[in-house]
């Protein structure tokens, strides 16, 4: 399947590639050591986006200051990674599974190792990426990674095949602002959600409605004080408030 997305892209690559040339200096393709599947590091391909003697970051202060006009467009479009293509030829990537990061983000990196995503082949795109992308932070990102890792099928990179066109489409999740908190965004779900899961958080609303009248769970940003009688990390690092009053219903 790689090859014959090879086949079909090579005419889009070689216009990319000429564009890149023509409109800034420097080479077409940028290429950087990632940590992929058992900790094995490997080059990934990219097309070039940022002028040459820019610094490598996930997050860039002045963004304009870096980014080609080109490569912003590349980016929003994620047409920037078709050349991983080649990666997933040479068997270092996949279509689906957790991206692929630099050794430099430990938070992420040790994350996979206790849930497990580290096993995983990195993938093109991923169950973060459709999930807040570049709007969610490394911890978020990996605790997504481990999600997939436990949930792992066909049907479920199905979906996130889905998932992933919608997103490029609507270019939802893509920012290159600095992401400094480690805390749940307000809208970590993007708006690409569809049905299925709607019926899904349904599902899951009914089942929690005894723990509602006993309960009020309060979600509580970092740095915003809340009053509880326990409080504990869900999943996702969220704090999880209990109140309690002498009726049994929340405070």
């Amino acid at each position: 399947m790689a090859m014959i997305g090879l086949v079909v892209s090579l005419v889009p690559m070689g216009i990319i590639a000429i564009v890149t040339k023509l409109t800034s200096r420097g080479p077409v393709f940028f290429r950087q050591s990632r940590v992929g599947r058992g900790g094995q590091e490997f080059v990934i391909l990219k097309f070039r986006t940022m002028y040459v003697g820019s610094p490598v970051s996930r997050r860039l202060d002045n963004p304009a200051a870096h980014i080609t006009p080109w490569g912003a467009v590349l980016r929003a479009s994620s047409l920037d990674e078709i050349p991983q293509l080649f990666n997933i030829l040479m068997g270092q990537m996949s279509f689906i599974g957790p991206r692929p990061v630099p050794s430099v983000e430990v938070i992420t990196l040790d994350e996979r190792r206790r849930n497990g995503a580290h096993l995983l082949r990195p993938g093109l795109s991923g169950w973060a990426q459709v999930n807040g992308r570049d709007t969610i932070t490394e911890l978020q990102r990996a605790r997504y990674d481990g999600e997939y890792a436990r949930r792992l099928c066909f049907l479920f990179d199905l979906k996130i095949l889905v998932k992933t066109v919608v997103s490029v489409i609507g270019r939802l999740g893509y920012t290159e602002a600095s992401i400094d908190s480690v805390d749940e965004p307000e809208s970590a779900e993007s708006a690409s959600h569809g049905v299925a899961d709607l019926v899904e958080s349904a599902v899951s609303l009914s089942a929690r409605a005894p723990e509602m009248f006993g309960a009020h769970d309060t979600i509580g940003d970092a740095g915003e004080a809340v009053e509880s009688s326990s409080v504990e990390p869900d999943q996702w690092g969220r704090q999880r408030t209990l109140h309690t009053s002498s009726t049994g219903l929340s405070a």
